[in-house]
């Protein structure tokens, strides 16, 4: 795991050294809190798609859905997106979503307050919505008004049923 984790950091790196805020972010910063196996590691940036593919033409990258970049990084897998702001959603897919150079706007997408961390290099946390608390009292809280999150997206409440299996959570 920390290897893992060492070859993201040098991702954040190389993304801040051309000039981008980057963060690792979700479900990996969930994970590290619990000290629970990481298989994945998603790192949130300020650099659009085009300038990830730019910087990272050195190894092997691809698209993955609503322009996420996936990127092999000495033979580790990552998801790299942009900061994003979504405007009403119709079930699972937003109508639009506009580039942001604001983590805050990121963070006010995610599913979970759980899964809204960032985490930088140095490992220092932003927690906008109280996730570690969720954590430590081991619960499952939305962002923003669960019926409307739910309404949004309701594979949502099949997410919370895993991670309450999986994590022991309430």
């Amino acid at each position: 795991m920390e290897d893992f984790l060492n070859r993201g950091k040098e991702i954040l790196k190389i993304l801040i050294n051309n000039g981008f805020e980057a963060y690792f972010i979700g479900e990996a910063v969930r994970n590290k809190i619990l000290e629970k196996p990481i298989n994945e590691i998603e790192i949130n940036t300020s650099a659009t798609p085009d300038a990830i593919r730019g910087i990272f033409d050195f190894t092997k990258v691809s698209e993955t859905l609503e322009g996420n970049i996936r990127i092999v990084y000495h033979s580790y897998p990552f998801v790299i997106s942009t900061f994003r702001l979504e405007e009403s959603k119709d079930k699972r897919t937003p109508n639009k979503i506009h580039y942001s150079k604001n983590l805050l706007d990121d963070l006010a997408s995610r599913d979970f307050t759980i899964h809204a961390f960032a985490m930088s290099h140095s490992g220092k946390l932003t927690d906008a919505y109280n996730g570690f608390d969720d954590i430590r009292k081991r619960r499952i809280q939305t962002i923003g008004n669960p019926k409307i999150r739910f309404r949004e997206n309701p594979v949502r409440i099949v997410r919370a049923l895993r991670l309450i299996s999986e994590l022991k959570f309430k």
